[in-house]
């Protein structure tokens, strides 16, 4: 117990956020708790069970319609911007879009479909590009874009011409992905499957309504 108090502390005093500082115990937890169904540690030395770290709410950045036109309006690093708006559309990771494959893009009739194995998860995902409106060219183009870094630097100068005074990182578009299409209304099951979510719990996470989806859905009501 004393060694994971200790451990939270160097996490804070290294600047870790509370959130952060979390998922490292979480981690360090099933490690252990793995050690201990191999019979390397004993299951009744392992603190984890009266240890609680707590999390905090975090607001998830999310890009409205008029966002991402703006940032579809930039002319600077043009490869960065169509990935980052194609993510926007599909929900695809960082780690997912520099990893596609013109195999991946399949015609299925007058519709075309991507279908992939998502690397963080190992879950195959189909994703109807033709209703869900990609940005990309022909099939299969997706210029290279670099390192997740270089991206998010090249990120914050698109943003800063669009006017958008909001941190976005690339993991922006998976949020921006999930709340659009929620708030039209496609059961959160359906965005599970899109998101490659094994569990719905895990898509309720981006399920924070708008204040002006709450007024539109109350006039849609009272009317």
């Amino acid at each position: 117990y004393a060694l994971l108090s200790g451990f939270e502390d160097y996490l804070r005093g290294r600047g870790n956020s509370q959130n952060t500082i979390a998922k490292h115990i979480h981690n360090l937890s099933t490690i252990m708790g793995e050690a201990a169904r191999r019979g390397l540690v004993s299951m009744e030395r392992l603190p984890f069970s009266t240890y609680q770290v707590k999390t905090v709410y975090t607001e998830h950045t999310t890009l409205t319609e008029s966002e991402l036109q703006r940032i579809e309006q930039t002319t600077v690093h043009v490869a960065v911007r169509d990935a980052f708006l194609f993510c926007c559309k599909t929900g695809l990771r960082y780690s997912d879009y520099v990893r596609l494959d013109e195999r991946q893009f399949q015609r299925r009739g007058q519709s075309l479909w991507l279908e992939l194995r998502m690397q963080k998860t190992g879950r195959v995902v189909q994703l109807p590009l033709t209703l869900l409106g990609h940005l990309l060219g022909d099939v299969g183009e997706h210029p290279a874009i670099g390192d997740n870094c270089n991206v998010n630097r090249k990120l914050r100068e698109i943003v800063r011409e669009a006017g958008i005074g909001k941190r976005v990182p690339f993991h922006v578009p998976r949020h921006t992905f999930a709340t659009r299409l929620l708030e039209r209304g496609v059961p959160i099951t359906t965005v599970q499957q899109l998101l490659g979510h094994s569990s719905v719990r895990m898509t309720q996470h981006y399920a924070e309504v708008r204040t002006s989806t709450v007024v539109s859905d109350l006039e849609r009501a009272m009317s």
